[in-house]
């Protein structure tokens, strides 16, 4: 499975180093929760929505992500929160 990254309003970056993770998960409740496991190459498409949107004491600065692998079914996909990094896959 090949996994297309997105920028809300920019072209994509194809080679960088740095691959995407993922550190929380926006539950059902409306609260972040730890990743349960997520992977960047779980996904077909993975979204930028916010650099830097929050920050933690952990992992500073942490960028919203919203993932899914049907474009056509976008409400089965997830809200994350993690590094963008590069925007890379692996």
């Amino acid at each position: 499975m090949s996994t297309q990254t997105i920028v809300i309003g920019q072209p994509c970056k194809t080679k960088k180093l740095v691959p995407i993770k993922f550190n929380q998960l926006l539950n059902l409740y409306l609260k972040f929760i730890p990743n349960n496991g997520y992977l960047s190459t779980d996904f077909k498409f993975i979204e930028l929505i916010c650099k830097h949107y929050c920050s933690t004491p952990e992992d500073g600065w942490q960028d919203l992500m919203f993932v899914y692998d049907d474009p056509t079914d976008r409400e089965s996909g997830v809200l994350l929160v993690g590094k963008w990094n590069d925007g890379v896959v692996e």
